[in-house]
């Protein structure tokens, strides 16, 4: 019962957005974090300390302040946004978001190897798979279910409104690499906590963090071109960032080669937080698992892990 009432208030609110024009849904949203930004203390205090330790030594309080603020506010716009996703053409997704480096994914489709998405929890995410399908190409992302059922199916049919392949992470290992040889893009986030038996430790601004190692393990076992792709938003819109592949190199034994592209990977989720830091997801416990936590992590492909998903 809990379950459905939930749903029914998300149901409502969601028609309720849905009426008005997109610019002033987005206002809605933005107050929306921001109300949320006052009233949630604890996460708001977690911000802080989480801005502290990765800019700590270069921005004042008010500074880590703004940002922590800011975040909450994008997080209000993103959730809104993701409303109106399913019924914007393709035409209006390109008005709305620009991109920069196109052709980078372009030409890693056509090698014909699949094309890994790296990109995290950053500006609104969920635009990707909508905007790629606006220029012809279907992406599949891993997920993690909701835990609402009901919830979980309005947003997965979102998702596939939304031109996106949906798999689950843990089941769906199998078919992830067959989607790869197969020449398909596939989509993770990997900017979050993970626990140990999944984890590697790598820096993630200056401190160590456990990373989940799934995502490095597949691009060297399918040999896959890994692009970022991060959403950046501007004033009336979005900008979609896509870099070149990231130059994996085999220099060393198995556990190495895991070590060092978890590290890329993570390096380069940094330098988009680095630049804009407001854009990131700073309520979430990026350095929970410590060292000794639990049994010592393998190198077996078990899974992506609890937070690799679109």
């Amino acid at each position: 019962m809990k379950h459905k009432i939930v749903y029914f208030i998300v149901y409502l609110f969601t028609r309720l957005i849905a009426l008005l024009p997109l610019r002033l849904g987005v206002m809605v949203g933005s107050l929306l974090g921001d109300l949320a930004y006052w009233m949630d203390s604890k996460h708001r205090q977690r911000a802080m300390e989480h801005l502290q330790r990765a800019f700590g030594h270069e921005k004042n309080p008010q500074q880590l302040n703004q940002i922590a603020r800011d975040s909450y506010k994008n997080m209000g716009r993103s959730l809104v946004e993701s409303i109106y996703l399913p019924n914007l053409t393709a035409s209006a997704m390109q008005r709305w978001v620009a991109v920069d480096g196109l052709s980078h994914y372009i030409e890693a489709h056509h090698q014909k190897k699949g094309v890994i998405i790296l990109t995290a929890h950053f500006g609104n995410w969920e635009i990707i798979p909508k905007l790629l399908w606006s220029y012809g190409h279907c992406i599949h992302a891993t997920v993690r279910p909701l835990d609402n059922p009901y919830l979980d199916q309005m947003v997965q049919d979102w998702r596939r409104k939304n031109g996106m392949g949906v798999l689950n992470k843990r089941t769906d290992v199998h078919r992830i690499l067959k989607l790869l040889r197969e020449g398909e893009s596939v989509g993770f986030l990997m900017d979050q906590n993970t626990v140990i038996q999944d984890a590697v430790f790598v820096d993630f601004f200056g401190h160590p963090a456990a990373t989940n190692k799934g995502l490095a393990i597949l691009a060297l076992r399918s040999g896959a071109p890994v692009i970022p792709i991060f959403m950046v938003r501007e004033q009336l819109g979005h900008r979609m960032i896509i870099e070149k592949p990231i130059q994996i190199v085999r220099s060393g034994g198995n556990q190495e080669n895991i070590l060092k592209t978890t590290a890329l990977f993570t390096q380069t989720i940094e330098s988009f937080v680095a630049r804009y830091p407001a854009e990131w997801f700073w309520v979430h416990r990026r350095w929970k698992t410590q060292r000794g936590q639990g049994p010592q992590p393998t190198t077996h492909p078990v899974g992506m892990g609890k937070d690799n998903e679109f």
